[in-house]
């Protein structure tokens, strides 16, 4: 009887682990400079990326 609960919380771990880490890499979004952007366009189209520098002085203008 104990191993019957023993092999049934090993289920319900290994479903809840394989849901939680599973769908983990197709949510990554990585922080790319614009220029390795720029160098591979190709293999971020169609996919979601973020990208990080530093904004020129004097660029921005507040209304």
């Amino acid at each position: 009887m104990r191993a019957k609960y023993l092999v049934g919380l090993l289920v319900i771990l290994g479903a809840l682990a394989y849901l939680i880490f599973g769908g983990l890499g197709q949510n990554l979004v990585y922080f790319l400079t614009p220029s390795e952007y720029l160098q591979d366009q190709a293999r971020y189209q169609n996919r979601p990326v973020r990208l990080g520098g530093l904004v020129k002085e004097g660029t921005v203008r507040y209304d």
